[in-house]
């Protein structure tokens, strides 16, 4: 399995912002999820920047520990705020 991109000891506010890094990566390397959002006029890269627009591609959910061990169980409660939609491009909303 290859390592989890967030650390499940952090805060709720540290650990959303990996998320949201994460999920960032995520549209900046997949190709399908920039076209979908230049079909759309949102392909400017200081609005993607700027917005950390970033897509849930089901990478994160294979990065996790399994649920049948402890780690996994552990996490159960972190994965509301990981989100665990399919394909969907996800804005965050944070405060500076």
């Amino acid at each position: 399995m290859l390592p989890a991109p967030v650390a499940f000891d952090a805060d709720d506010q540290a650990l959303l912002n990996q998320t949201v890094g994460y999920y960032h990566e995520r549209l900046l390397a997949t190709s399908e999820a920039q076209a979908y959002l230049a079909a759309r006029g949102l392909a400017h890269p200081e609005l993607l920047a700027h917005f950390k627009l970033g897509v849930a591609d089901r990478t994160l959910g294979l990065r996790l520990p399994e649920k049948t061990r402890k780690a996994g169980a552990d996490t159960a409660h972190d994965e509301r705020v990981l989100g665990r939609a399919a394909s969907r491009v996800r804005f965050a909303a944070s405060r500076p």
